[in-house]
Formats: structure tokens, C-alpha cells, sequence
């Protein structure tokens, strides 16, 4: 059975197709020897696994396609609200006795128990998301994933880039507090120290607000410059993961989440995207994304945990996002 994957890019139309087998063969100096689709696991630096297509077509929104999906049994365990709200408390004790620990961004797995038509999910998610990057990859590792991402984790275009420093969440009812903007500013100072360390030319844009779906966020844009495409597997080792999905500081914050969270990541929160043998690529943050069962489909999410985080709408947070995610795909038929 062939491996595949369909995805569409930000403001565009056009949907890609492309089916072939996913490999790890990440030896290569650059990430652009061939056009390839990967796969990035959360904290797994520039490792990924990437599908270099033997076939490529375009297809149209609602197409209907012949697809047989990759489809494992699930090993999850879902967290109660309770155990949620403790794991906030554990959090905001260790960042009370740790000086350079600030955030930790704790996430957590929901099992709804729906069959799941995942090409009709696409394209539903293509509709509702035209600001995001949106995929469906089967693979014999991972199964099979969907997702509609808003957070370019890096965007490539020859010797330039740009990047996003992406945190907070928010209604439309709801107004940006001090403990957004104090997120925001962890993320994209982390960020500008990783392109400081590498010695890359950067420029910052000012922060504004951009909308997916029907949540708001905060956004920096970071443009860049480098002068050999090899630079590109040193900001992606440095980044992955970047402290709007793991915190500040970073490896403290990892830690905490490895010994709290009940399930393994895998590429929620990882890196998802295509990458093209001219130079470019469009890689995002693996989130608003679920993973499809059987009978079943697991949704992620997760929050950023301060000393100042109210424990109950940090787990609201998390329920917005899920349903954000659900309101594109649970009212769809399910399949025969």
C-alpha cells in the first residue's frame, strides 16, 4: 500500500496530491535535494520522515478520490478536566522554584468515538481554514492525520525566510491581558537568540492580531536572511520545538511536560509541510490537527501554564481549540 498525502497552501486554491513511500533519510546537508512532503515529530530537531512523490497530481475542492488510508488502533489515554488542573498546579509549583522556568505548555489527547469520512474532512478544513496550511498524510508510522495549522514555523523562499512567533488565544469576546503579551514576547525572543547564535540578518515585524477559525491569536512576523541553504537544518535542530509548544525555558520545560503528559506527542506538534527542490518550502507548527482510528479519531491540544494561569481556563483553552478543530469535521457523514 502506497503512502500519501494532499495538502493545500495559505490563500491558495490549488490542492496537491502526492503519493509515494516516506523514508528517514535525513543525511543530506540541505532539506532540498528532492520535492518531499515531511513529517517532524515534537522535539525531534531537523529528523523527520519525508515522502518524495512517484506520483503528483492537482485535484479539485470535493473531488472525489480513491484512498486507502493507514489506519492504527489507538494507545491513548485521555486526561480528566481534574487531572488537568493538577498537572497545572505540579507546573506552577516548579516554575514557584524555578527562576528561569516561566511556561510550560501542557497539552492533552480527547478520543471522540466517530468514524471519520477523512477526505470529506479535508476539504472541509480547506473551506474553514483558508489562512493554513491543510493536510491529510497516511503513513505506515504515524496512521493517518488531518490538521489545519495557522503557525508557519518556517517559510522558505531561496535565501530568505520568515518565521512567526505565535502565542496567546483568545475569543472574540475576549481581550488580550498582560499574560498574553508577556508570551508572545518569551517566543519571540527565544527566537531572535537562536538567529543571534547562528549569526542570521533578522528583522521584526510589530505584533498584530490574526484570526483561525473563530480564535484570535498574537503574531511577529521575523524575516531573515542566510547565506547558505545548509543554515536552514541548523534553525530547524535549534527551533524544534519552539516555546510556543514547549515553553521557557525550553529544556526544563520539555522535561516537565515528558514526565507529566500521559501520551507521546508523535508529530502533534511537530513540524508538517512540503519542501521543493528549487529552494523553497513551507513548513508549519503541527496543530489543530487529529489522528484518525478505525471507528474512532483523536484530537490535540494544548496550553501555555504560567505562575499566573488560572487552572480552569487553561483547560477552556484547550476545549475552544478542540472544538474549533471538531466544528469542521464531527457534523460531516460518516463513512459507509
Amino acid at each position: 500500500m502506497s503512502e500519501f498525502v494532499l495538502f493545500k497552501l495559505p490563500q491558495e486554491s490549488e490542492i496537491s496530491y502526492w503519493e509515494g513511500f516516506f523514508n528517514d533519510n535525513n543525511e543530506s546537508e540541505t532539506l532540498f535535494d528532492s520535492d518531499a512532503f515531511v513529517l517532524g515529530e515534537f522535539n525531534a530537531g531537523n529528523k523527520f520522515i519525508r515522502l518524495e512523490p512517484n506520483t503528483k497530481q492537482i485535484v479539485c475542492l470535493d473531488e472525489e478520490l480513491d484512498l486507502d488510508f493507514e489506519l492504527k488502533e489507538p494507545a491513548i489515554t485521555q486526561t480528566t478536566q481534574q487531572a488537568f488542573v493538577e498537572m497545572v498546579h505540579t507546573i506552577q509549583a516548579a516554575i514557584g522554584t524555578n527562576p528561569s522556568l516561566n511556561k510550560v505548555v501542557l497539552a492533552r489527547a480527547e478520543l471522540v468515538f466517530q468514524k471519520l469520512n477523512l477526505l470529506a474532512s479535508f476539504y472541509s478544513l480547506c473551506k474553514t481554514y483558508p489562512n493554513a496550511l491543510v493536510y491529510l498524510a497516511s503513513s505506515k508510522l504515524y496512521g493517518s492525520w488531518i490538521g489545519a495549522s495557522p503557525e508557519v514555523f518556517l517559510s522558505i523562499n531561496g535565501n530568505r525566510f520568515n518565521t512567526y512567533a505565535l502565542a496567546g488565544t483568545k475569543t472574540s469576546q475576549q481581550i488580550w491581558t498582560a499574560k498574553e503579551f508577556e508570551e508572545q514576547n518569551w517566543v519571540t525572543t527565544y527566537i531572535e537568540n537562536q538567529f543571534q547564535k547562528l549569526g542570521i540578518q533578522y528583522a521584526k515585524q510589530a505584533t498584530e492580531t490574526i484570526q483561525s477559525g473563530q480564535l484570535f491569536h498574537l503574531k511577529t512576523t521575523i524575516e531573515g536572511l542566510v547565506q547558505e541553504p545548509s543554515v536552514y537544518k541548523h534553525i530547524i535542530q535549534n527551533m524544534n520545538p519552539t516555546p510556543a509548544v514547549a515553553g521557557i525555558e525550553k529544556e526544563k520545560a520539555i522535561t516537565l511536560i515528558e514526565q507529566l503528559e500521559k501520551n507521546k506527542r508523535a508529530i502533534y506538534a511537530g513540524i508538517v509541510g512540503p519542501v521543493f527542490k528549487n529552494g523553497s518550502a513551507q513548513l508549519y507548527v503541527n496543530l489543530r490537527c487529529l489522528q484518525a482510528h478505525s471507528a474512532i479519531y483523536c484530537l490535540y491540544a494544548g496550553a501555555g501554564i504560567t505562575a499566573d494561569s488560572n487552572p480552569q481556563d487553561e483547560w477552556e483553552e484547550t476545549v475552544k481549540k478542540m472544538e474549533n478543530t471538531k466544528r469542521a469535521v464531527i457534523s460531516l457523514p460518516q463513512q459507509q
